[in-house]
């Protein structure tokens, strides 16, 4: 399918399938409301080896699900991205990749990302949800969500100095791989965070949600500033 620089209400892919540029250069693809690739369903992107770049962006608006893969091509005339600027959801065996290429990852500031890979996200390499060659981009005022079915490590792509929002969602339990502080809403849905040296500090501007002993909790080391009034 010949793809133009466009924007789309909505795009479902049912099928695996091949989207190319009509021309040579690069498109961008825009998708303002819904995106699915459902689970066993590839989407590639300019995958045909022609000097064709196709960038996809999930806008603000755009509610996003990736349960299989999506594919995009990268040469050596340039790097293709995606852009996650809404609330994507990746399954437990969704990945974003590129082959041996180098293509980019971006998550914008105030968006969501929903986590189901066992590894989590991670920065290199062929683990997690996130896979692709070039750079990945995960902004510390993204919001973070572990909703996985099998248990998680968060990956060393979680941002260490979060500005917005970590929730976790998972009865497995989700581990901290990396000392992380946060100073937005962290909500324990379900399921445990377990902390070791590598602790989850909460600054005195964040606020908490959800903990419960019996189904979601902190197992180990958390730090928590208070604020310093007459009431702490």
């Amino acid at each position: 399918t010949n793809v133009p620089t466009i924007t789309l209400n909505s795009l479902t892919i049912s099928a695996s399938c091949n989207f190319t540029a009509p021309n040579s250069g690069t498109v961008t693809l825009t998708i303002s409301t819904s995106f699915s690739v459902p689970a066993g369903i590839s989407l590639s992107l300019a995958t045909d080896g022609s000097f064709r770049l196709i960038n996809i962006t999930l806008s603000s608006t755009c509610t996003g699900s990736i349960l299989g893969t999506v594919n995009i091509y990268s040469g050596n005339f340039g790097s293709a991205t995606f852009t996650n600027s809404g609330n994507l959801t990746l399954g437990s065996a969704a990945v974003i990749t590129d082959g041996t290429y180098n293509s980019n990852f971006t998550l914008s500031s105030g968006s969501t990302l929903q986590i189901g890979s066992a590894a989590g996200i991670t920065t290199t390499g062929t683990t997690g949800n996130i896979q692709v060659g070039g750079t990945r981009t995960y902004n510390a005022g993204a919001n973070y969500l572990y909703n996985g079915t099998a248990a998680q490590v968060t990956g060393n792509g979680l941002p260490v100095a979060l500005t917005a929002n970590l929730t976790i969602n998972n009865s497995a339990g989700v581990s901290l791989s990396a000392a992380t502080g946060t100073s937005g809403t962290f909500t324990l849905s379900n399921g445990f965070l377990t902390t070791t040296t590598n602790l989850l500090a909460v600054t005195k501007t964040a606020t908490t949600a959800g903990a419960n002993s019996n189904s979601a909790f902190v197992s180990g080391p958390l730090k928590w500033s208070l604020t310093n009034t007459a009431n702490t």
